[in-house]
């Protein structure tokens, strides 16, 4: 693994000084768009708790987070509203439904 290195001469340094050149970010691997249908009872329960994550995270913008059971409470309520996301019935395209039709048929 090599890295890259910039030379920067200094007129008052008598040795060159090294500056590491930093990477560009890596690119995660794009996931596919997963779509789900909330039933009203989760659609009505992820508005809820995304209001809730909303009037915690800007309640506090002007403060400072005193303790750390504020972020707790926001990172609670997210995965809250993960875990009913989650629950909600998976909506495949048509181009994903022949894919599994295809793929079942090939292993049968």
């Amino acid at each position: 693994m090599s890295t890259t290195v910039h030379v920067l001469a200094a007129p008052l340094l008598t040795r060159p000084q090294f500056v590491p050149v930093p990477k560009p970010p890596q690119q995660q691997p794009q996931r596919p768009i997963e779509r789900r249908r909330p039933s009203p009872t989760q659609g009505r329960a992820l508005e809820v708790l995304g209001h809730a994550i909303e009037y915690l995270v800007d309640s506090r913008l002007d403060e400072t987070w005193d303790t750390p059971a504020d972020a707790e409470a926001v990172h609670i309520l997210m995965a809250c509203s993960r875990a009913v996301f989650t629950e909600c019935e998976v909506i495949l395209s048509w181009q994903q439904r022949i894919q599994r039709a295809a793929l079942r048929r090939l292993i049968l």
